[in-house]
């Protein structure tokens, strides 16, 4: 409803970045009123900063719009800019309209015509010369399955009962000479002659061995899409910075209602600062209605008896707030029981002040810079329903689209200017040992040499988990059919022979697993060598800062799920997917409290800025690196570097209590030129995985053996610091055979595959309190019991492994690591933490130290009979030195990058060029410098290495041709 309450905004703020479609309908609500003519100019120059633009925009002269209904002449948009929020009708045959329709040639995706234009949003940085724009199609998609279908009750195919009935009693029951025609295909009758061809027969056997085996049954996937067409209501959320700073106001654009929120000066978002906001309320569909807490015991989805950590005998911290958004309609305690008016809420939000005015980790200068080029944020919150899961949100699917130079608007007029056209991605990888680095446009991105079976889950971060089928998808009714209600126009059911149903879709091919080139986890980087690569002809490297704008895309944190990105080959066509693979969107009122009680299903906060190269000093992505660390509270400068000494590249897990002292003797001699500061005890001291308390006998001194040692190391002048691994176990240990409910299986019923590190090992479940528990007592008799003050954490990922088979099912994969990481710091309390074997984005704001590489090794390449090609997770320096140069920019920002251990024994395959090369990148990035040989056994020359780099500047180096 247009109203005149509000002020107009003065034109010198029109300089407006991020654009959304408003739909407008013929009803009351969507006519526009006589109280909506255009303002006069002494109304238009009388606005202040911040105040809501809420009426008319036009071209040239005054234009009346009274009497005129949706639809004629007229379209409706919301914009955002770092100075207030606008919403206003626009004629259709205005140059500016022409112009954004020219521009945004990115289909919708679900093959409906909007109202007025293809896209849903736009978003641009208009400080920027080439003026790259992104749009993206659809507001939202969401990927649900049936709850029933993501519980172990339906994907467990090991249970001998359910193989007998479905083979052999499947046989009986139709008498004995069933399997016969089957596989004969003898059809006619037992009398005929008529057989099946061979190929037709070995069809019909393939099927027979599905049935004694138990073949798994089929996920009913559904993506519902959410387009501008669907918004119901839309609010603002505006900044104030007067000197009596007052509540913004919120104000409903479909109702005219004002109401005060609980605020002082806007949305604030940690890391970010304040915002101004559009908070956008969709209708509800299939899947996204508001429904009450049902019995789900039928389903086997939670116990009501769930203890809390409380009762396990620890507390947890509480929580620090990531934003102050308004809570949605559903959690208001005097709501409808049973509200079903509204659906997803989306929020969009631009930085009101300078993004990097309140941190203290850049000067004045870079934080000016990057304020020409402000972010965008969006975030999605769906609904409680426990009749349904959810796999994931796509909350953009996105063009890059290529405007040309100021100087060259059309290319009809100027085809001698080229746009600034994208030439390299940088990709993140999901955890410590994935591969990152910059990939040219067109080039594979490089991936692990080793067989899905030992190494997929080393890299399996967030999946996007399609669609079951691209023309239709197959429903059983079950339930009273609360699978196929409440469906909307925009989804066709038709009903079929035999109780199914079919779900048609009409839309073009969309970016997943399958056809996307490329994949990056959490963030990734698109840049563009510029159009002046021309100019360098002396054959120097051409710098980040000499190309183009860039791109950056992604999740301030992954606290909620794991955020991927996947990307077309050309790196114009994105999809930003928050993975919940089958989270059951529940309410609960247990353990699921440590997520405020599973009232709703939010994701991350969304991240989208295109930057300029006159906009940033050397580095593209500092700002959201700089952004992500403060939204997750990260503190990596308040504890000093960690140099030292581990035992694990020249002892493996073959030390003992001498070998240990005695390079404790050496390292305390050298004390005074290098300057070691830890000596860490790794893998190898306890007789097995997950039984971190049983020493091997005979190794260690009997009375108070790590005790002893920690106490040594400490009366040396260094840090003792000793390995482990909280969430993993070997099969053969006690807590395996004592707990194996404490053990994640996958969808399968089976133990989940945790990748090979040379041995397969058990991954323990973080969603459940006793585990949490025990990693909590394990931690806590390391520091407290036995004295060690450097903990490295290892195989992280092991509690968040992919399947079902976890003790709740409410929780994703990255609540499950977030919720381990929070028992880890509360058992650890000051211990410095260096994390190993990660999931990046879980971990910053509670490790202080974090491997970025994968092992480093004794050659350059990964020995044989490993694959030399292997750009994994295999150990070799080149690999090593890889990620340490590409993840620099983490370094400090984050936490201290841990690089791996420097080898410098003659026992290595390494030559001196390469471990001066090696020891010279890994003092350049100033994080932790770990040795890792027999001291006693390094000559003098190889340790003069280790001696000139030190001390450690603490400063990190940044690559300048990393994106280029």
């Amino acid at each position: 409803h247009i109203s005149r309450k509000t002020t107009m905004i003065p034109p010198d703020y029109s300089n407006w970045i991020f654009r959304l479609n408003v739909p407008i309908t013929t009803t009351n609500k969507g006519t526009v009123t006589n109280d909506a003519s255009s303002p006069s100019d002494d109304e238009r120059g009388s606005a202040v900063e911040g105040d809501i633009l809420l009426s008319c925009k036009y071209n040239e002269s005054d234009y009346s719009l009274s009497g005129l209904k949706g639809g004629q002449g007229l379209r409706f948009l919301a914009e955002l800019c770092p100075h207030g929020v606008a919403v206003y009708a626009q004629a259709k045959d205005s140059v500016d309209f022409e112009e954004q329709q020219r521009i945004s040639t990115s289909d919708r995706g679900n093959g409906d015509e909007c109202t007025h234009t293809k896209w849903s949003w736009s978003f641009s940085s208009q400080t920027s010369p080439s003026q790259w724009n992104v749009t993206s199609s659809n507001l939202l998609s969401i990927t649900y399955r049936p709850t029933h279908e993501a519980l172990p009750s339906y994907t467990n195919m090991s249970k001998k009962r359910e193989i007998w009935n479905r083979s052999v009693g499947a046989c009986f029951e139709k008498g004995g000479s069933a399997c016969m025609r089957m596989v004969c295909g003898n059809d006619s009758g037992i009398g005929s002659r008529k057989r099946l061809s061979r190929k037709k027969q070995n069809h019909r056997w393939k099927k027979m061995k599905q049935l004694i085996t138990g073949a798994p049954k089929p996920i009913h996937r559904i993506k519902v899409t959410y387009t501008v067409d669907d918004i119901v209501d839309m609010e603002t959320i505006v900044s104030t910075f007067s000197a009596n700073d007052s509540a913004p106001t919120s104000t409903s654009l479909v109702d005219g209602e004002t109401e005060s929120l609980e605020t002082n000066t806007g949305l604030w978002i940690r890391g970010v600062g304040y915002c101004h906001a559009l908070r956008v309320y969709l209708k509800p569909k299939f899947g996204s209605y508001t429904t009450n807490r049902h019995d789900l015991r039928d389903h086997e989805l939670i116990d009501d008896t769930i203890a809390s950590d409380n009762d396990a005998g620890f507390e947890l911290p509480p929580m620090k707030p990531w934003d102050n958004s308004p809570s949605p309609p559903w959690d208001e305690k005097d709501a409808e029981k049973d509200d079903r008016s509204v659906g997803p809420i989306l929020t969009f939000a631009i930085p009101s002040q300078d993004p990097l005015s309140h941190s203290s980790r850049v000067d004045n200068k870079e934080s000016f810079q990057i304020h020409k080029c402000p972010p965008l944020l969006w975030k999605v919150e769906h609904p409680p329903n426990p009749n349904v899961a959810i796999d994931s949100f796509c909350l953009m699917e996105g063009k890059l689209n290529l405007n040309h130079h100021e100087g060259a608007i059309a290319t009809v007029q100027n085809p001698s200017q080229s746009a600034d056209k994208p030439t390299n991605i940088y990709i993140n990888g999901y955890q410590s040992w994935s591969f990152s680095g910059s990939v040219e446009k067109g080039q594979p991105q490089p991936k692990s040499a080793m067989p899905n079976v030992v190494s997929e889950a080393f890299n399996r971060g967030g999946v996007v988990l399609s669609p079951s089928s691209r023309n239709s998808v197959m429903f059983e009714a079950e339930d009273g059919d609360f699978w196929l209600e409440n469906i909307t126009s925009s989804t066709h059911i038709v009903r079929e022979n035999g109780g199914k149903y079919s779900c048609n879709f009409e839309q073009e091919e969309d970016l997943n697993e399958e056809n996307a080139f490329y994949k990056s986890d959490m963030f990734t980087c698109i840049s563009s060598n510029g159009t002046n690569c021309h100019r360098i002809s002396d054959g120097r490297v051409l710098l980040d800062e000499e190309g183009g704008p860039a791109l950056i895309v992604g999740f301030l944190a992954q606290r909620h799920q794991y955020g991927v990105i996947l990307i077309d080959r050309d790196l114009q066509r994105y999809n930003l997917s928050a993975c919940h693979e089958g989270v059951v969107a529940s309410p609960s009122s247990n353990s699921s409290s440590h997520f405020n009680g599973r009232n709703s299903l939010s994701s991350d906060w969304a991240f989208c800025q295109i930057v300029d190269s006159s906009c940033y000093d050397e580095e593209a992505m500092v700002y959201y690196i700089h952004a992500s660390a403060d939204h997750n509270d990260a503190r990596p400068m308040e504890k000093g570097l960690t140099t030292g000494w581990c035992s694990w590249y020249h002892y493996y897990s073959d030390i003992d209590h001498d070998s240990l002292s005695k390079n404790a003797d050496i390292l305390e001699q050298h004390q005074n030129n290098i300057g070691f500061n830890v000596c860490l005890i790794d893998d190898g001291y306890m007789a097995s995985w997950g039984d971190w308390n049983s020493l091997k006998p005979g190794r260690f001194m009997k009375d108070g053996g790590m005790k002893v040692l920690a106490n040594t190391i400490r009366a040396k002048g260094m840090k003792p610091g000793i390995w482990l691994a909280p969430f993993a176990c070997d099969k053969g240990s006690k807590l395996a055979k004592g707990h194996p409910d404490w053990i994640i299986r996958n969808d399968k019923g089976r133990v989940a595959n945790s990748a090979h590190c040379g041995k397969y090992f058990y991954g323990l479940d973080a969603t459940n309190p006793a585990v949490r528990k025990h990693v909590y007592d394990t931690i806590r008799r390391a520091v407290k019991d036995w004295g060690f003050e450097v903990l490295k954490l290892d195989f992280l990922y092991a509690c968040c492994l992919s399947g079902n088979g976890k003790y709740d099912n409410t929780m994703s994969r990255a609540e499950a690591m977030y919720l381990g990481f929070r028992t880890i710091r509360a058992a650890a309390g000051d211990a410095f933490i260096i994390g190993c074997g990660s999931p990046l984005g879980s971990a910053i704001g509670f490790v202080d130290g974090m491997r970025v590489s994968c092992d480093t090794g004794p050659t350059w390449y990964p020995a044989f009979p490993l694959p030399w090609w292997d750009n994994g997770t295999l150990p070799a320096l080149r690999g090593m030195l890889r990620n340490t140069l590409s993840r620099a920019v983490l370094g400090h920002r984050w936490w201290h990058n841990d690089p791996d251990c420097i080898l410098l024994g003659e026992s290595t395959k390494l030559t001196d060029v390469e471990v001066v090369s090696a020891a010279s990148i890994v003092a350049m990035t100033g994080g932790m410098f770990l040795l890792s040989d027999d001291m006693e056994k390094v000559s003098e020359s190889r340790l003069s290495v280790a001696k000139k780099i030190f001390p450690l500047t603490g400063v990190t180096a940044v690559p300048l041709d990393l994106h280029s």
